[in-house]
């Protein structure tokens, strides 16, 4: 199984490299390109991502977000829902990079293995898939 594993990437280049060839696309020129888009992402989403995980901060260190969470928790508990996943589902609608940076925060606070170190997985995966899926089965719908 190991050999397989360590075999993946070795054939994922070469089966990029031989479509470039039969296709006659230069492969090179399509990866530098392909990073520079990437790179141009990273600088636009940078700074709205540096103020939200500021803002949450500042509001974990002013205590209201533990107020809320308190607030919300008997509700996420009867959802089955960890209260600690509280600041995820409040930031997720503003900002899927926000989403992303506090599911990483609270997978290293409490650990991928734990109950909440799933939920939030979970969370986080279907923040990141569920609206293009959604988008395309409505699309197809149409």
């Amino acid at each position: 199984m190991s050999d397989v594993l360590a075999l993946t990437v070795p054939a994922l280049l070469a089966g990029v490299g031989l479509y470039g060839a039969l296709t006659g696309t230069d492969v090179f020129s399509a990866l530098t390109a392909g990073a520079l888009d990437g790179l141009r992402t990273v600088v636009r989403i940078f700074p709205a991502l540096v103020a939200l995980l500021a803002a949450v901060s500042m509001l974990r260190a002013s205590g209201a977000l533990d107020a809320l969470t308190r607030l919300c928790a008997p509700v996420l508990a009867w959802l089955g829902i960890p209260p600690e996943t509280a600041v995820l589902l409040l930031v997720r609608p503003v900002s899927g990079s926000g989403a992303l940076a506090v599911g990483s925060q609270l997978m290293e606070q409490y650990g991928p293995d734990s109950y909440i170190g799933r939920v939030t997985a979970v969370m986080v995966v279907t923040a990141i898939l569920g609206y293009p899926l959604l988008l395309s089965l409505t699309l197809k719908a149409v």
